[in-house]
């Protein structure tokens, strides 16, 4: 019994050895944690109105703007401003030669002081009628008489100082002067030319305000609307996209094109962009009982030449890439005409961070409700 027992006995420390070695070795591993999901900005797409968007040619011009004239005849004299300039309210544009001008003013000076002479003779006179009437040394027809002297008189005298006004301000009518800050954008008459008054020498685009002005064909000028809201593209400006409302319509078709003038008022400030630069005005018209899907503009994405979008799969929001028809483009959205449905959601931003079958984490985009239309 007792050599038995010694058999056994080393095989014990080799048994609890390996216990204990099992035992920590799970210690040492750690317990599983769950991925974590990339997080992404998803909208859901929501379907609205039908909208097509009418295009028109647009030119930049200001919003107010005036023909300047003399407001007396005369020879022009001297331009001081030209085509582009910018001037300065108050700023000498042109001159008329002032040799008839001052002539008159002359005139009107030696003519109102001829009408003081005869004021002073008959003031006079009018004295000693009244003396000797007092003394009966002469007839009362004749106090009478020099009484409608010194009225006559006295009008002529003021008809005289109104002359001299009139002549004086058309000395001062030989300048030309700007009546506002802005662009010399026309000019209509040359150094030596006999101007009639009134006749324009130039025109003064206003500083401030900007309008785009489009002509529309009559067909499509009745749906248009005062206060309606447009796009201006500015290929000019780096493509720049400005916001702008109707304003104006014409009555009254043109003649010549058979299209009616329309201005829309730039909303943003806009007064430093240049006078005459070219754009493109894009005019929202819808389309009863139709409807049509828009995304944001960064939701696109580009598989070689097909433009796609990656939809968010419902339940376990993975991911993938379907091919989408693109109807228009806008500022900020993309018109969808095919391929996705309404209450689908896709990836709004970060398209080109995300891949096939990624499981991801939906968040909405920042002070948005997480829609798309």
């Amino acid at each position: 019994m007792h050599s038995d027992f010694r058999r056994g006995w080393p095989r014990l420390p080799s048994t609890l050895f390996a216990l204990a070695a099992v035992g920590l070795t799970a210690c040492q591993r750690e317990a599983p944690t769950a991925p974590t999901r990339p997080r992404a900005v998803v909208v859901a797409i929501q379907a609205d109105q039908a909208v097509s968007r009418w295009q028109y040619p647009a030119r930049i011009d200001s919003r107010f703007a005036n023909d300047m004239a003399f407001r007396v005849a005369g020879k022009l004299l001297d331009r001081q401003a030209h085509l582009g300039d910018h001037v300065r309210a108050g700023q000498v544009l042109a001159r008329l030669d002032p040799a008839d001008a001052a002539a008159q003013l002359d005139a009107a000076r030696a003519a109102l002081a001829a009408a003081d002479h005869r004021l002073t003779f008959a003031r006079q006179q009018i004295e000693r009628d009244l003396a000797q009437a007092q003394l009966k040394l002469i007839a009362r027809a004749q106090l009478e008489q020099s009484q409608d002297n010194m009225a006559a008189a006295s009008a002529g005298r003021e008809q005289a100082a109104s002359q001299l006004r009139q002549a004086q301000d058309a000395l001062n009518y030989q300048v030309l002067r700007a009546d506002h800050d802005g662009i010399i954008s026309a000019e209509y008459a040359d150094t030596g030319a006999v101007l009639a008054a009134g006749q324009p020498v130039y025109r003064l685009a206003w500083d401030g305000d900007r309008d785009a002005v489009i002509d529309v064909p009559a067909a499509d000028v009745a749906t248009l609307q005062i206060g309606q809201q447009a796009q201006v593209r500015l290929p000019g400006m780096a493509d720049q996209v400005l916001t702008a409302r109707l304003r104006e319509k014409a009555q009254v078709e043109d003649a010549q094109s058979g299209s009616f003038r329309v201005k829309l008022t730039l909303v943003q400030p806009a007064g430093g962009l240049p006078l005459g630069l070219t754009g493109i005005v894009s005019v929202a018209r819808p389309q009863p009982g139709g409807t049509s899907l828009s995304i944001p503009a960064s939701a696109l994405f580009h598989q070689g030449n097909q433009p796609a979008v990656w939809v968010v799969a419902p339940g376990n929001n993975s991911l993938s890439l379907r091919p989408v028809r693109v109807q228009g483009y806008e500022a900020e959205h993309v018109r969808i005409a095919g391929g996705l449905a309404p209450g689908e959601r896709i990836v709004a931003a970060g398209v080109n961070n995300v891949y096939a079958g990624e499981r991801i984490q939906p968040i909405a985009p920042i002070g948005a409700e997480g829609t798309a239309s």
